[in-house]
């Protein structure tokens, strides 16, 4: 595909979206509220919510491909409070809490490799309250701090974004040829003592080339239990969580 073609296709999308701002009615809004209030206030888990609002989403025939699109618009400032807009993109939008908050390409970026005063700034801006492994979330962004001063995996930064991807243990299958993993499923995190040999807390990475401001690679790795903590590498370097501070984020532009 061109990319004049797919320019204009971009075009007519924001079109179309623009064009689907519209008030809802009372009656609707009203139930709306009363059906998310109803969910938050259940005693469902995550997944059985998820559940809930997957059948809505299905019996309204929303494309799940727009899920992030419509992500990015909110973020830019919608507001679904006002009743504004359609049901079906209030709906899309209640999922935003399985997408990340902020970019972790762009925070890597923005953190580099620590040569510079900029990237530290920028660093210990975003670097919010702490986080216990417990209370990780999936799919959501946090900053990972190596304890150890003795050297880094990020060059100097001693910190980098990572997103949870969940507990699990990693397995090789004799059949594929390749490595799979065995999620855990329970609803919280395994507590760091209960960790066995294998077991991970599994994260996304990004790396950047050095002094380039370039994403290099996105990969995945796991944080298993050192000494009552988690650690990461070979070196069993002790790591710590941290939040994305929601303020520096935006004044960081990295959302």
């Amino acid at each position: 595909m061109k990319r004049s073609e797919i320019t204009k296709m971009i075009r007519e999308e924001i079109k179309s979206i623009k064009e689907a701002d519209v008030t809802l009615p009372a009656e609707v809004k009203r139930f709306m509220g009363k059906f998310v209030a109803a969910l938050k206030s259940s005693s469902l888990n995550r997944k059985r919510q998820l559940a809930v609002l997957g059948g809505v989403i299905d019996s309204m025939n929303i494309d799940p491909s727009r899920l992030l699109q419509i992500v990015k618009k909110i973020k830019r400032g919608m507001n679904v409070d006002e009743g504004r807009y359609p049901l079906s993109m209030v709906t899309e939008a209640v999922l935003m809490t399985e997408v990340a908050d902020h970019s972790l390409t762009k925070i890597a970026v923005k953190l580099g490799s620590g040569d510079k005063n900029e990237e530290w700034d920028a660093a210990v801006e975003l670097t919010g309250g702490s986080v216990r492994p417990t209370s990780l979330k999936r799919n959501q962004i946090y900053m990972m701090r190596e304890r150890s001063t003795a050297g880094h995996f990020n060059y100097s930064m001693d910190r980098f974004p990572v997103i949870f991807l969940g507990g699990g243990r990693e397995k090789w299958d004799k059949l594929l040829k390749k490595k799979k993993y065995d999620w855990f499923g329970a609803e919280k995190n395994k507590k760091i003592k209960d960790m066995e040999y294998g077991d991970y807390y599994y994260f996304k990475g990004v790396s950047v080339k050095r002094g380039q401001g370039k994403v290099d690679r996105v990969y995945m790795f796991g944080a298993y239990e050192w000494n009552g903590s988690l650690a990461i590498g070979s070196g069993a370097s002790g790591v710590s969580m941290y939040k994305i501070d929601k303020a520096a984020a935006k004044k960081w532009d990295v959302d």
